[in-house]
């Protein structure tokens, strides 16, 4: 296997995402209570109800692109902790640490909600990172093309959606260019390229080393799409 860098500069993650999703005994209505008395005091004993929570049951359960979606948000200096009755996620808000301690933050959680018992099935495990090139054209340089009868079509605004499986792992990948990004209180133009892996029916005994495999596959799916020429222009660490 190729050597990965361990970090690159100016580090482009903007946003890292944990999901869990999975099936309980629990009644949907009594899990954000029973894990926010287990996880209150790392996150200020304070939660935040969401906007779908508006919607009623019967159409978010029904819905396949809300029956997923959080209820509440913890929030803390550097995590964000999203809870819903069939999914719950750890968002990396602040500047990315490395995987290391990323990491070490995930696998603290998983074992939290082991010991209050409310998972009988981890139904899908995911990564997802959202990375941001300010002022860059991702398509002029990377490993991506967009090409109609053999010729390239304009790259200042393109967004690519593409699905890519490599045994269990699957990947959800989006290469923009042309995108508006709010960073620092203002909003810059550039390219996001945003990775989604997952992995389906993991179990539990299995779960640390299934979460490094999609970092793993999230990591080296994203060095092969900047490709080479993006990584020269970056100052790297292996």
């Amino acid at each position: 296997m190729i050597d990965l860098p361990k970090k690159i500069i100016p580090c482009p993650i903007k946003e890292a995402v944990f999901e869990l999703r999975f099936e309980s005994s629990v009644p949907e209505d009594a899990i954000f209570g029973i894990v926010f008395n287990q996880f209150k005091d790392e996150f200020n004993n304070t939660a935040t109800s969401l906007p779908i929570l508006e919607v009623p049951s019967q159409i978010r359960n029904q819905d396949p692109n809300l029956m997923f979606a959080p209820h509440y948000k913890m929030d803390s200096e550097f995590f964000t902790m999203q809870i819903g009755p069939k999914a719950i996620s750890l968002v990396n808000t602040k500047e990315y640490k490395g995987w290391e301690c990323f990491q070490e933050r995930i696998s603290k959680t998983f074992k939290k909600l082991q010991k209050i018992g409310i998972i009988t099935k981890i139904n899908r495990l995911a990564l997802r990172y959202i990375n941001v090139f300010p002022h860059k054209n991702i398509f002029d340089s990377s490993s991506v093309q967009v090409v109609l009868e053999n010729s390239p079509l304009d790259s200042s605004n393109i967004n690519l959606v593409t699905e890519i499986k490599n045994d269990s792992i699957s990947s959800s990948v989006r290469v923009i260019s042309g995108a508006q990004v709010a960073m620092t209180n203002e909003i810059i133009h550039g390219s996001v390229v945003d990775i989604d892996s997952s992995i389906q029916n993991v179990e539990s005994k299995c779960f640390l080393d299934n979460l490094n495999q999609v970092h793993e596959e999230e990591k080296r799916l994203f060095y092969k799409i900047i490709g080479s020429k993006v990584l020269k222009t970056l100052t790297v660490e292996y």
